[in-house]
């Protein structure tokens, strides 16, 4: 793996993290009504 793909990578996993957690904090502030 050269530099570019990881860099690549590297970048690629943070936007997912900072996708999911803006998710869970989205989802946290709306249950959808599952629990009790």
């Amino acid at each position: 793996m050269n530099a570019y793909n990881r860099k690549t990578l590297v970048v690629g996993v943070l936007i997912a993290l900072a996708i999911a957690g803006v998710v869970s904090y989205f989802a946290s502030g709306e249950p959808d009504g599952l629990e009790k």
